[in-house]
């Protein structure tokens, strides 16, 4: 899937002694003329959160800044302010430029953008969904041990017909005046 679809990080989680390296790789990679990777413009919607003070002021300008301040009622924290021997988890994801969890885009190096990013992760997932009406949806998971593995939606039972009771209106009664019913 490369066409237009839209992305979603399910709980990915990166290894904390791992960020400052994840945090240089990005800002390598953004920096360098005409990207220096074929997912260099997937990165500048990389948002990263703690457990302990929300969402970090890392990769953000100013607009992203504003419109992720607005998402979550909350004031992006730079890295450098945090106690980081608090933090037990680092969690990433893409946001869209309006602070929605949704980023929609035509990400052809998906799969290249997650080779890269799993050796950084210790789980989570991430799942794709095509918007151009064919109703493709895949994904990926992470291991704790940086690996990653294709994911796909696919039928776990046989085909069901619907029951003749669906859609008829089930009218709720009430128990008559001076009836016993089980509660009282």
């Amino acid at each position: 899937m490369g066409y237009e679809t839209q992305v979603e990080f399910i709980g990915v989680e990166l290894r904390k002694s791992r960020f400052d390296a994840f945090r240089q790789a990005v800002e390598e990679m953004r920096t360098v003329p005409g990207g220096g990777s074929p997912f260099a413009h997937m990165l500048p919607h990389l948002r990263v959160e703690t457990n302990v003070s929300g969402y970090l002021d890392w990769n953000l300008d100013k607009s992203a800044r504003r419109a992720l301040a607005r998402a979550t009622h909350e004031i992006p924290v730079k890295p450098r302010a945090i106690d980081w021997s608090a933090v037990k988890h680092v969690f990433v994801e893409m946001r869209d430029d309006d602070g929605g969890t949704f980023l929609r885009g035509r990400w052809y190096e998906a799969e290249e953008f997650i080779e890269w990013l799993s050796g950084y992760c210790v789980g989570g997932r991430v799942i794709q969904y095509s918007l151009e009406g064919d109703g493709a949806v895949g994904g990926w998971e992470f291991s704790s041990r940086g690996e990653w593995r294709k994911l796909a939606l696919t039928p776990i039972s046989g085909w069901r017909r619907r029951s003749a009771q669906i859609g008829r209106r089930r009218v709720a009664t009430r128990p008559r005046r001076g009836s016993r019913t089980q509660h009282g």
